[in-house]
């Protein structure tokens, strides 16, 4: 396993056969796995009054709620503290959104109903 910086995974289209690192020998290879770090792009959800966690995702309750009124995150921004990071998959962003429609729904019906 490497950490260092990559420059540049080369072979044929479709296919490994070296990766070149930032410093040091290339290394032959026949595939690599990566581990790509997410990070928010924006200061959207600072800039609302959201907690940020330390790997710089939206801390959320069991249905995305964000603790601001109003303010729900869904997907790869947000996450329960209870989580391990890096459950950045589509599968999760998809469920989660799921439940989190379903809790925004419900609270807007609520207010309606006031």
């Amino acid at each position: 396993m490497r950490r260092e910086p990559v420059r540049s995974v080369e072979g044929p289209e479709g296919e490994v056969e070296r990766v070149t690192f930032r410093e040091g020998d290339p290394v032959e290879c026949a595939a690599v796995f990566v581990h790509a770090t997410t990070r928010q792009a924006g200061p959207l959800a600072g800039k609302l009054g959201c907690v940020l966690q330390d790997d710089g995702t939206v801390r959320i309750d069991d249905v995305g709620f964000t603790g601001v009124p109003g303010v729900y995150a869904a997907g790869d921004l947000a996450r329960r503290e209870s989580c391990p990071p890096g459950m950045t998959f589509v599968v999760t962003a998809a469920a989660m959104g799921f439940v989190t429609a379903t809790a925004v729904d419900h609270e807007l019906f609520r207010e309606e109903l006031d």
